[in-house]
């Protein structure tokens, strides 16, 4: 009998459990299960005791934590005017965050800026914050200058633009990237 029904000579019965389970480290997770069925009932005997267990799985759950990344504020300073064919410097302010929950996560910073076609800029590629411990709750300043020279005179315009991503941190994701960019524009004259 199987939950008090009868087993004839060949039936299967599908049985089944469900377990709750609770992971605390971050990584893949293998599970699985094994079944034994005995005879309890007098006068009656099973004539092949070889078959009556059986193992299943494994199954692999990837188990994951979250640290929800942000750029929260970016800011370019730059001087209001400037003489064409004469350096002047323009910083971009960016402040990263961690919402949590994992920290601190490992992140990268990449910060861009987009000068007019007169302009050259040095260094004349995005500047990156490599490997920074982003703290859960903690708001990070980091700040990059690029010398500009432009040598037509009127306004000019430069946009900035900073992305914070996880930088190779094993099981963790960040669940909401769309606010992991943000850009700001300033007028030199």
């Amino acid at each position: 009998m199987v939950g008090g029904t009868s087993l004839g000579t060949s039936t299967t019965v599908p049985v089944s459990q469900t377990w709750s389970v609770t992971c605390t480290v971050q990584s893949h997770h293998d599970f699985s299960g094994s079944a034994s069925v005995a005879i309890d009932q007098q006068h009656v005997s099973d004539s092949n005791g070889a078959n009556n267990s059986g193992n299943g799985g494994p199954a692999t759950t990837a188990v994951l934590a979250t640290s929800e990344l942000k750029v929260s504020s970016v800011t370019v300073s730059a001087p209001p005017t400037a003489q064409a064919n004469t350096a002047f410097n323009v910083t971009v302010n960016s402040t990263m965050h961690n919402n949590g929950t994992f920290s601190p996560a490992n992140t990268d910073l990449s910060v861009s800026l987009t000068a007019p076609g007169d302009c050259a800029k040095t260094p004349n590629t995005p500047q990156d914050q490599q490997d920074t411990a982003l703290v859960a709750s903690t708001a990070v300043p980091v700040s990059f200058t690029w010398s500009m020279t432009c040598t037509s005179g009127g306004s000019h315009t430069f946009t900035a633009s900073s992305t914070v991503t996880l930088d190779e941190v094993l099981h963790v994701v960040d669940p909401n990237t769309a606010n992991n960019t943000d850009s700001v524009s300033t007028i030199v004259e």
